[in-house]
């Protein structure tokens, strides 16, 4: 961000902020000092649904959404007539990128305080040719151009959906000696989620209090 890396904060709060702007809801993802805005999304559609009957028996969406599929998959974890409380409901939202956001992860060694760079480079055009879950890519399958104040390699297509479930674009920043790699996501990007068979969906869905006390109570362990 303005040629500065910026790492999130490692708790929820604060680590998010939501707030309205115009009709419609941004959530923020914030840095560690709790106000700098390292990433948002900003909300479009929102809907609220009723859950109630059996849980076996819940929505095709709901039963494919990959924490609960296992209540569709291993069925002899789950209680017998188990059903949803009075109540619950689950929520589907749809939200595209707000503003353009890289999101840097390990190139090198794995690490866990912040991304490590890619091994024994100094420069984007170093990097080439890398292979990046299971495609080759070379130099001539981007451009160099400067992004947030780095200079920066940028895929020219985005990545594959197998790959990432919303739309990102591979990139290769040069940042104090050394090459980071990482995904960027342009403003206005539509935020994709991944069903437990691999279908691709433009929403995710979160649950109520009640929902969620249904899906405990139905658990057999």
């Amino acid at each position: 961000m303005n040629g500065a890396v910026v790492q999130a904060a490692r708790v929820q709060n604060p680590g998010e902020r939501v707030r309205t702007d115009g009709n419609t809801i941004v959530w923020d993802t914030v840095g560690e000092d709790g106000t700098t805005s390292i990433g948002a999304v900003r909300y479009t559609s929102f809907q609220s649904l009723p859950l109630a009957g059996p849980i076996e028996s819940a929505p095709a969406e709901v039963r494919s959404w990959p924490p609960l599929a296992m209540f569709s998959t291993n069925t002899s974890l789950v209680r017998p007539n188990a059903h949803f409380l009075a109540g619950a409901r689950y929520f589907k939202r749809q939200a595209v990128r707000a503003g353009d956001a890289v999101f840097l992860g390990n190139c090198g060694a794995f690490s866990t305080g912040g991304a490590s760079p890619c091994t024994g480079i100094a420069t984007v055009e170093a990097a080439f040719p890398h292979t990046y879950m299971g495609t080759t890519f070379t130099l001539a399958d981007g451009s160099v151009q400067t992004l947030q104040g780095l200079r920066a390699w940028i895929s020219t297509a985005p990545l594959a959906a197998s790959v990432s479930a919303t739309p990102s674009h591979l990139v290769f920043v040069e940042h104090n000696g050394t090459v980071l790699r990482g995904l960027l996501q342009r403003d206005g990007t539509p935020i994709r989620s991944r069903l437990a068979d691999g279908t691709v969906v433009d929403y995710s869905l979160r649950f109520n209090q009640q929902a969620v006390d249904s899906l405990r109570a139905a658990l057999a362990f």
